[in-house]
């Protein structure tokens, strides 16, 4: 099957860069007229197989100047779009999603209980460190704000406090969010990979208070048909799974990662939205071809 990568931000290393190591990569600069690719590469032929948008920012709905037209574009060259209608996958745009969607959520306001432990952290994925790769002319282009003059600007400035500590500066910066932090003491987290009809359910265990998905933690995998995911699981795993699917369907993704975070008494919380994941350079070659072969069923 023919796969083009639409990429801005990414590394060879990244999923779906490994899922589809032969994949033509076609550059998404911001910004900018896209048009004329999708006759370019697509002509007249039916079936052009799968267009993949992988944007590695949080918020890209300026990106493409006429998106929709470009997106009419593409299916009309035969393209396959995959996530090419999510542009917002900030923390509070997620959270108000999971709040509309009636699954648990990690909102907070200033007048919770002043003892709860929550986590301060950027809006954007990742400590937004894509998005301090654009200049200025253009974040305000897109509609973006730059974290460089924040208090919390990296991933690893992330931290823990008290509801009441949390100062107003911090309050009133848009940039910044205070969610609810969630624990158990398995230290245990999911990941929820999906790949066209197919997913995989990583249950992780990292000691770590901010738990981040790394090479060589403790796991477990499942392998799950979308479509099916009621007959894996009882409890707990069908909890998760049934979530993370729901908000897929509700924003039609096909291909992301989900990290999802579990308090004492099992209850899943969806924290982060990732379209494009990493994967580093491990093996797990089962892993790999059997979401790969997700893409082959019908989407």
């Amino acid at each position: 099957m023919e796969v083009t990568i639409f990429d801005w931000g990414t590394r060879p290393d990244f999923l779906l860069r490994r899922l589809y190591p032969d994949a033509r990569i076609v550059n998404a600069y911001p910004l900018t007229e896209h048009h004329a690719l999708a006759d370019e590469y697509g002509g007249n032929c039916s079936d052009r197989g799968l267009w993949v948008f992988h944007i590695n920012v949080s918020y890209a709905e300026n990106w493409c100047p006429d998106r929709i037209g470009f997106l009419e574009s593409l299916r009309g060259s035969g393209y396959n779009v995959i996530n090419g209608t999510i542009c917002d996958i900030r923390k509070t745009t997620l959270q108000r999603i999971n709040a509309e969607l009636r699954l648990p959520h990690v909102q907070v306001s200033r007048d919770d209980d002043p003892v709860m432990r929550v986590i301060v952290k950027t809006d954007y994925n990742y400590g937004g460190m894509n998005e301090s790769k654009l200049t200025d002319r253009e974040l305000q282009k897109l509609d973006m704000t730059s974290n460089s003059c924040s208090s919390v600007s990296a991933f690893d400035e992330y931290y823990l406090c008290e509801l009441g500590e949390v100062s107003e500066n911090i309050w009133a910066d848009k940039r910044l969010v205070v969610e609810k932090y969630i624990s158990n003491r398995r230290n245990r987290f999911c990941r929820f990979y999906r790949c066209g009809e197919h997913a995989i359910l990583s249950e992780i265990e990292n000691e770590d208070e901010i738990k981040k998905s790394m090479p060589g933690l403790p796991r477990k995998n499942w392998q799950i048909h979308l479509g099916e995911e009621d007959a894996y699981f009882e409890g707990i795993h069908r909890q998760v799974v049934h979530n993370a699917a729901a908000l897929c369907r509700a924003l039609m993704v096909k291909f992301a990662a989900i990290d999802i975070v579990l308090d004492e008494d099992g209850r899943p919380y969806i924290i982060d939205l990732n379209l494009t994941p990493g994967w580093g350079m491990e093996k797990q070659d089962d892993i790999l071809d059997y979401l790969r072969n997700g893409f082959e069923r019908r989407l």
